[in-house]
Formats: C-alpha cells, structure tokens, sequence
C-alpha cells in the first residue's frame, strides 16, 4: 500500500492545518482558549500519543506526526512572532500611561512571587541558577491566555482587568532582561561576556531600527503591496532573532527589540494586522509541539507529584498577589 502523501513534510503540514481549522473554532465556541485544544492535538498526535502505538488501524496512523522535529523552526518563529507582537505595544505613550501601576503592581507582583517560589525551589535542593530561572519562569503568566479570558468576559476594562493588565504588561517588559540573565548565567563563556554580548546585539539592533526600519516599511508601503509589506515584517523579525540568536542568546529577545522599535513609528497597527494570521498559526505550532514532548506515561507514574508541581505554584503566587499591598486609585 502506498502513502497518500509521497512528502512526509505535506502529510505533517495538513494534519496541523486541519487541527488549527477544526480547534479555533471549536474551542473559540465554548469560551475556552485555544491554547488548550493545540496542546490537546499535541499530545494525541505526537510520539507519545498514537504517533508512537504500534498497534493501531492505518488510517489512525496516519493521523500522527511522523516528524515531531521538523515543526520546531516553524515553532519558534511562531514565538518570536509572539514576542514581537507584544514588542509593538509597548510604545512611549503607553508605558507613560501605565507606569504607575507597572511599577506599583507589575514589579512586586512579580519579584514577590519569583522570591517566593525561588524559596521553596532552594530548600527543595534544586541548584541555585536552575532554581532562580524556574521560579522566574513559574513567575510569569501568559498574556494570550490571560488577554483572551479577560475579554471573553468583558472584564478587560474593569478595575480588575485594569490591574490584571498592568501585570500582564509589565511581565512582557521583564521577558527580555530575564532570558538575558538566565542565558549569560549558563553560559560556557562566563557571565560578564555573554551579558556584553547581549549588550551588543540589542545595542546593534536598536541602532539599525532606528535608521533602517522607517524608511524599509516606507518604500514596502508606498509599492501598496501586502505581500511586500508582509516579507519586509518577516525579514525584521527573522533578522533580528538571528542577531541575538548569533551571540548564544534567545532569539526572542531580538524579537521582541525589533517590535519595540517599530511601536514608534506610524506602521505598527499595518505591521500588525499583517502578521496576526501567520502568529496565531504558527503559535498553534508552537504549542502543538509543546503538546508533542507531553509523556503521559510519567504523569500516570506519579500523578500525586505532578499535580502537586502545578498547583503548588499557582497557589503560592495566588497567596503573594492576596497579601501584596494595593496603589491608591485616582
């Protein structure tokens, strides 16, 4: 019997087309993020899933990724888009706009529970550098997730919703010093270089947008080309994330530089909405691929572990956020 696809890369490419065509919207319709229902496909597609049971019908086979490796380009360019997104939103005027509640909500929210969680990591005899990035990672929320919820509910701008976002954006802020730090304390070359490096690559990126990325998107938008203007983003995301990923860093860190320089100028809503198709899709991807390194076999070794490695967080920063004082409102 001959495959359907002679490509393996075609047969990968239109089972995570089909999963995105029928999880949006689905899960879209009962209110719940569709986060969820790519991490869902992830885990029943991929090698841990049907794709590693031997003994299943052919045409259940072939609903399985037959290479898990092959989408984590694409995966990571998802989040570098991800990254470069929010980038866009952090403009001048906003942060003026905000920065009473970032630094009166977002700083200690997340200090105080990264020192919390960092706490109990150290007396749990887990290695102090590890320690130190799991609990500012533990630390953090996710802006899509959280974004979503709040406006499915139409909370987003109540008082609540208020706060919830000044988190949300300060936490976007912190993203880049963080990977920063955590790549230079585990780098091989030493800390102070790696940092220089770090210090570098952002300086070389900043100085290029600011005399390239202006006139780049003018020229792509005077031709009145989408396709034009949608390569000159991909060209601006990719090189950027290269620069950064070059000098042993994150390349969402280089991303999300580049987004910041472009919220100055007139092209960021065009940007954005140029890009917001391909960002969702491959952020799909992203946590498809997630959903493919999920080994349900050692959740069902110990459950009780597991459960408790997850709401334990969730929990302690629940207290941290309950006892953390509150800024004056006016």
């Amino acid at each position: 019997m001959t495959a359907p696809f002679a490509s393996p890369g075609l047969h990968d490419a239109l089972i995570l087309l089909a999963a995105a065509g029928l999880v949006i919207p689905a899960f879209a319709t009962l209110r719940i993020s569709p986060v969820i229902g790519f991490i869902l496909v992830g885990i029943v597609v991929g090698p841990h899933g049907i794709g590693g049971a031997p003994d299943l019908p052919g045409w259940l086979r072939e609903l399985a990724i037959s290479d898990p490796h092959a989408l984590e380009p694409l995966a990571e360019i998802g989040v570098a888009m991800l990254l470069f997104a929010l980038g866009l939103e952090l403009s001048t005027e906003r942060l003026r706009t905000l920065r009473r509640y970032l630094l009166t909500l977002g700083l200690p929210q997340l200090l105080l529970c990264a020192a919390a969680l960092l706490a109990v990591l150290l007396a749990a005899g887990i290695a102090p550098v590890s320690a130190a990035s799991l609990a500012f990672a533990l630390a953090l929320s996710s802006t899509a997730v959280g974004l979503q919820l709040l406006m499915s509910q139409g909370r987003l701008d109540s008082h609540a919703g208020r706060d919830a976002f000044a988190m949300l954006l300060f936490q976007d802020i912190a993203i880049a010093p963080i990977l920063l730090l955590i790549a230079a304390s585990s780098a091989p070359d030493g800390f102070g270089v790696t940092l220089l490096r770090g210090g570098l690559a952002i300086a070389a990126i900043v100085i290029i947008g600011k005399f390239a990325l202006r006139p780049l998107f003018l020229q792509a938008a005077r031709t009145r080309s989408h396709e034009l203007f949608l390569a000159a983003a991909l060209v601006v995301i990719i090189g950027a994330a290269a620069v950064t990923a070059s000098v042993g860093l994150s390349p969402v860190i280089g991303a999300l530089a580049a987004g910041i320089m472009l919220a100055e100028t007139e092209y960021r809503r065009q940007i954005e909405a140029t890009i917001a198709p391909f960002q969702g899709l491959l952020l799909g991807l992203f946590f498809i691929a997630v959903g493919m390194s999920a080994k349900l076999s050692l959740v069902l070794a110990e459950p009780l572990r597991i459960v408790v490695a997850v709401a334990a967080p969730a929990l302690l920063c629940g207290l941290v956020l309950l006892r953390s004082p509150r800024p004056a409102t006016g």
